[in-house]
């Protein structure tokens, strides 16, 4: 049985419900090199008010970092292009949304 289905399974038998993928924001900057400007990063999001607690929520284990979903990803592009380059944002976006897809499945 693959990940998807066991995930799927799982859900079934604790009559849970799937949950959204996540990623940090502080992932997405070490995977391009900088890391060390979570805090920056995460403090901008904040100010422009983009924090929804859906989309984009804080990542109470790590703070000051963020978690994303594909579509906070979308929300916070514009200040995340400024760590972070294009082809990194675009592999975590269609990460997330194969994350999203299985969940739907």
């Amino acid at each position: 049985m693959n990940k998807a289905n066991e995930k799927i399974m799982t859900a079934i038998k604790q009559r849970g419900d799937l949950c959204i993928p996540f990623l940090t924001v502080g992932k997405i900057l070490e995977t391009a090199g900088m890391g060390a400007w979570t805090g920056l990063c995460c403090d901008r999001i904040a100010d422009a008010g983009l924090i929804d607690g859906t989309d984009v929520c804080i990542n109470f284990l790590n703070i000051p970092d963020l978690e994303v979903t594909a579509e906070g990803l979308r929300k916070c592009r514009e200040i995340l292009e400024c760590y972070a380059p294009q082809d990194i944002l675009k592999d975590a976006h269609k990460i997330l949304c194969l994350g999203e897809s299985e969940r739907l499945r």
